[in-house]
C-alpha cells in the first residue's frame, strides 16, 4: 500500500540494495524510482542522498527542455550546475535509464528531465532536499517573472560568485535547517 508523502514516517522507509532487494523495512519499492536512484547510488558513491519528484513548477519547468537562468541570487545556485536529461520515454522502466542520467549528472547536482520533472543528488539529506526545494521555487520564480517580461540575467562572473557562496554542503546544510525544525515542531511523528 502507498503512502501520501505528507504522511511518509520513517518508518516506511526500505533500505534497497542496487539489485532491487529489500534489506530493511516493509513497503514496495517504486520500480521507476529505483531505477533511478539506484543507479545514480551505484554510479556516484560521493552522493548519499537523490530527490526527485514531480513538483507544479518542477514539471511546468521541464516541458520548455531549458536550464534556469541566473536571474536571482537563489537561482544563481543551479548556474552551471544543472543538466537536462532531454529524453522522455514515457515512465522509466529500466536501469539503462538510470544509467544514463547518472552518467549526465557527472560533476553537477541536479538534472531537469525533459516532461517529468527535477532532481537534485547531493553528499547529504539536508543539501539534496534544499536543492530540489529551491530548484522549484527558481522554476516558479522563472515561470513568473517570464509571465511579466524579460528577466535580466545575472552576469557570469557575479552568478558563479554567488554560487560558489551558497552552493556549498555548509550552506545547503544549514538552510535547511530552519525548514526541518518547522517540520519536526508540526509532525515530530514523522521519526516514528
Amino acid at each position: 500500500m502507498s503512502v501520501h508523502f505528507s504522511l511518509i514516517k520513517v518508518s516506511d522507509l526500505v533500505l534497497v540494495n542496487h539489485d532491487g532487494e529489500i534489506k530493511e523495512g516493509k513497503r514496495a519499492i517504486n520500480k521507476a524510482a529505483f531505477a533511478i536512484h539506484s543507479r545514480i547510488h551505484l554510479h556516484k558513491p560521493e552522493i548519499n542522498a537523490v530527490a526527485h519528484a514531480h513538483s507544479v513548477y518542477g514539471r511546468t519547468w521541464s516541458t520548455l527542455g531549458r536550464f534556469l537562468d541566473p536571474i536571482t541570487q537563489d537561482a544563481c545556485t543551479f548556474y552551471e550546475n544543472q543538466v537536462i536529461y532531454d529524453v522522455y520515454k514515457g515512465v522509466v522502466a529500466d536501469c539503462n535509464e538510470g544509467d544514463d542520467i547518472a552518467g549526465l549528472l557527472a560533476d553537477k547536482a541536479t538534472v531537469i528531465l525533459q516532461n517529468h520533472g527535477l532532481l537534485s543528488a547531493g553528499k547529504s539529506v539536508e543539501s539534496a532536499a534544499w536543492l530540489f526545494i529551491l530548484m522549484d521555487k527558481c522554476c516558479k520564480s522563472q515561470i513568473l517573472a517570464e509571465a511579466v517580461g524579460k528577466p535580466k540575467i545575472i552576469p557570469h562572473d557575479v552568478a558563479v560568485k554567488a554560487r560558489t557562496y551558497i552552493a556549498n554542503e555548509v550552506t545547503m546544510f544549514a538552510n535547511f535547517q530552519p525548514l526541518y525544525n518547522m517540520i519536526l515542531s508540526k509532525q515530530a511523528d514523522f521519526l516514528d
